[in-house]
């Protein structure tokens, strides 16, 4: 059973148990490490979530040289989001890479983004929101199943 089809069975199974106002955890084994995705919503033809975080023992003594190469080949990869990602930091001390929109959206009222941080051995993205006078705010990502399911491969595979 490939990845795609392992989520949908779960999106489909917390579909079923779903209960109105509760975040359910989508957690999967893959080959190459484990999938978590905080899932806020989800139907038969798409899903909002928290946060999707990809771990792989395989990448964890990734130099920075490494990570900034994982980063720039999912910059290109997960083109299909609604902004494009671009490395924004790299810190070597602490070998993280970060990702944002660029760029971002937006409208009269705020300013929203994705970030991607890539560490050694893990990855998590999130979307945030920025009002005018008030800290950011991580909000919920809205996709198809089709592009969550997407998402979710791009991740595990460049981050392996």
């Amino acid at each position: 059973m490939t990845l795609k089809q392992k989520i949908d069975r779960e999106l489909n199974r917390l579909m079923s148990e779903w209960a109105e106002g509760k975040t359910q955890r989508l957690d999967l084994e893959t080959d190459s490490g484990r999938l978590a995705c905080e899932i806020t919503a989800v139907d038969a033809l798409a899903c909002s979530f928290d946060t999707i975080d990809f771990v792989s023992e395989q990448t964890a003594d990734a130099s920075i040289g490494q990570l900034r190469e994982m980063a720039e080949s999912l910059s290109v990869k997960l083109g299909y989001l609604l902004e494009p990602l671009d490395v924004i930091e790299v810190d070597e001390q602490w070998r993280i890479v970060q990702l944002r929109s660029r760029p971002p959206h937006r409208d009269d009222e705020s300013i929203g983004y994705y970030e991607l941080e890539i560490r050694p051995g893990q990855s998590r993205l999130r979307r945030y929101e920025k009002h005018p006078e008030r800290p950011r705010e991580a909000i919920p990502i809205t996709v198809t199943r089709e592009v969550f399911g997407r998402l979710a491969e791009d991740l595990c595979s460049v981050v392996s």
